[in-house]
């Protein structure tokens, strides 16, 4: 009987366990809140669901492309209307 079953993506599955790491690294450093060092969690957060969003488009596991999408997007938004990295003068995502 021949195996119906999708091939694993090796790319994908390396993403969502790094965009996690991320994830956790960024919320870490963001309840620290280590003036210092807290500005820099946010970066982490956007960075995982960047990950997350490209393994899902390459799963195409379309609520997780939604979801992932979404967060990422608000990300994107959030700060180019003068978000937490705006604050502190870094120039990631920077409109202007």
């Amino acid at each position: 009987m021949q195996n119906l079953s999708v091939p694993e993506d090796k790319l994908a599955k390396t993403l969502q366990l790094t965009s996690s790491a991320c994830a956790i690294a960024g919320g870490t450093i963001l309840a620290a809140n280590i003036p210092a060092i807290s500005k820099y969690g946010f970066i982490f957060l956007a960075l995982s669901s960047s990950q997350m969003l490209i393994a899902s488009l390459r799963t195409k596991d379309i609520q997780m492309i939604i979801y992932s999408g979404s967060l990422f997007s608000s990300l994107i938004v959030w700060e180019s209307s003068g978000g937490f990295l705006a604050k502190y003068r870094l120039p990631i995502f920077s409109l202007s």
